[in-house]
């Protein structure tokens, strides 16, 4: 039926009423996926941008902290604090620091430390201080990493790190989109709830010392 038809039409009719039922019940499906993919995306968003600005914090405290003792528990501390609502820092996955080229585009060498369990620092004014995570790999110990402006000889550097971040994050949908549509998303183990992994890396050149 066209709109006038439907306009002029007797509401006392049973056909009419069906007629706009049928009409309700295929457009009300398509509405509601758009409604469910608008928040779905706002919120994802969202999450990408904390996740970013987390990386970005972090590699900045990298940056700072050089190779003083703790420096990964500093960096990972600050991660912690960066993520806030409605992102959720126990939805990190791993996080990376690297040695990089300073586009971010070649890492040269790399530690790995994934969320869970708890991994304790020493810093250098003898204090301890304790994070949410396990060191799976330690290709870029603290030792290595040179924050001297005239390079670092014995490490085989003629100037200062180019040091990296990148936080892994797992966002879990929010609606029954991911049921719907299983191919847009993944379960990491089985009984998981369906959602997105990514990962936002920064990029900061260590602060020179003399």
């Amino acid at each position: 039926k066209t709109a006038y038809e439907i306009k002029e039409c007797d509401w006392s009719s049973d056909v009419c009423s069906s007629d706009l039922l049928v009409e309700f019940s295929l457009i009300l499906p398509v509405f509601l996926a758009l409604v469910m993919g608008v928040v779905e995306f706002a919120v994802a968003m969202n999450a990408t941008l904390g996740v970013n600005h987390a990386s970005q914090d972090a590699a900045h405290v990298a940056a700072i902290a050089g190779n003083t003792p703790g420096a990964d528990c500093l960096i990972l501390q600050q991660i912690e604090r960066s993520i806030t609502t409605p992102a959720d820092a126990s939805r990190v996955t791993a996080v990376e620091v690297s040695r990089t080229s300073l586009a971010g585009n070649v890492v040269y060498a790399s530690s790995r430390f994934v969320r869970g369990g708890s991994l304790t620092c020493r810093l250098a004014d003898g204090s301890q201080l304790s994070v949410p995570y396990t060191q799976s790999t330690n290709g870029y110990p603290v030792s290595d990493r040179c924050n001297v402006l005239a390079g670092c000889p014995t490490l085989g550097r003629s100037t200062v790190d180019a040091i990296g971040v990148a936080v892994g994050y797992h966002y879990d949908w929010i609606t029954p989109l991911g049921a719907i549509l299983p191919l847009i998303g993944h379960a990491d183990t089985p009984g998981d709830a369906r959602g997105w992994t990514f990962d936002r890396r920064s990029v900061f050149r260590m602060e020179p010392v003399l």
